[in-house]
């Protein structure tokens, strides 16, 4: 009696096939969508407490300091190369390391840095090899840093 009850699953193999395909395939495009709302329409994330938003502090140095002082301009070599302390100690003057990324761009570089010189200052100049082969005004990276220091 049971067996009656019971109705046969259908030999045809493709029964059930196209209904699951669909839902995968519905189910592909709804996680395809959320990331795509993720990634664009979440705001970024704070952009002051990362690397770019150091240049706040960067700036805040390089406008308090009185001249004369040394001041580094330059991509990621300088932080990651330069030991700003050892030439304060051996130049006996205040050193600002101004680097952070080539790609900001030559020119932003040299721009930021421009009102805030005074007689007697030592600015040295170290580009990175990108500065010198298309990068002189910067690429993506010149946005981050604008967010965090407008």
């Amino acid at each position: 009696m049971l067996a009656e009850k019971i109705k046969p699953l259908s030999k045809d193999p493709g029964h059930f096939s196209n209904r699951t395909h669909y839902s995968a395939a519905a189910a592909s495009v709804f996680v395809f969508f959320v990331f795509c709302c993720l990634v664009f329409f979440l705001p970024p994330y704070s952009r002051s407490n990362g690397y770019f938003g150091c240049i706040r502090e960067k700036h805040r140095r390089l406008e308090t300091l009185p001249s004369p002082k040394v001041v580094l301009i330059g991509g990621s070599n300088l932080p990651y190369s330069m030991d700003s302390t050892l030439i304060e100690k051996r130049l006996h003057l205040p050193v600002v390391d101004m680097g952070l990324s080539a790609n900001l761009g030559l020119r932003f570089m040299l721009e930021e840095v421009k009102g805030q010189l005074h007689p007697g200052d030592i600015v040295i100049v170290s580009p990175e090899h990108q500065l010198f082969f298309g990068l002189l005004d910067g690429c993506k990276d010149l946005f981050r840093v604008v967010q965090a220091y407008p």
